[in-house]
């Protein structure tokens, strides 16, 4: 007598579309058993290369690693098998916020420009000088004419991953000290005297 054994019908689905992001560091798995209750077959949740990191035991377990996760589940009235698998990937790729050095205002140097590297992708770039947000800059380069602290920060509104730089501007705009000597008044019998100036060293 041949005993036909009808495998369960298994599936999983995912939230996020399967990836694991720093706007999303974990993912719910759902398991899924077509036309049998939860009480009526055995499962058991497996991965050799991810991290279930809650409800392992349950339909609706948390991951919070990339990796094939397995699902095996028998019918209890049978003694029938079957498995679904899902891969589920990590994209927690961070936008480099790397500026340049800044060049020293002075008199002669008016303005420098802060740069950093072009990430590309879906990127909010927002710079900040002294702790206030400057408007309408979401660009790689900001010129600026004031002395002080900037910050950038760099957002990847795909993945919610992000990071920050900060750099200082100094202004070094001191008149410098000079001296020409002391004062001397010509006479007759000496028509002409060479002045002898000193400053302090300031270039500006």
């Amino acid at each position: 007598m041949w005993v036909v054994c009808t495998e369960p019908v298994v599936t999983i689905t995912s939230n996020n579309a399967g990836f694991i992001t720093c706007k999303n560091p974990t993912v719910m798995l759902t398991g899924s058993i077509d036309g049998l209750n939860e009480d009526e077959v055995d499962f058991v949740w497996q991965t050799s290369n991810g991290n279930i990191l809650s409800g392992e035991n349950t339909l609706t377990p948390i991951v919070n690693v990339q990796g094939t996760y397995l699902l095996l589940v028998t019918d209890l009235s049978n003694g029938c098998a079957n498995m679904s698998a899902v891969n589920i990937n990590q994209d927690d790729t961070v936008p480099l916020a790397s500026l340049n050095e800044p060049l020293e205002l002075n008199c002669d140097i008016l303005e420098t420009t802060l740069s950093l590297s072009d990430n590309g992708g879906n990127i909010d770039i927002v710079w900040t000088f002294n702790g206030n947000t400057i408007p309408n800059q979401n660009t790689n380069e900001l010129v600026v004419t004031q002395p002080g602290e900037y910050a950038v920060l760099i957002s990847d509104l795909d993945n919610g991953c992000s990071s920050m730089d900060i750099v200082s501007v100094t202004q070094n705009i001191e008149e410098p000290m000079i001296d020409a000597g002391s004062d001397f008044e010509l006479q007759c019998n000496i028509p002409e005297f060479q002045i002898q100036g000193t400053s302090d060293g300031n270039p500006n």
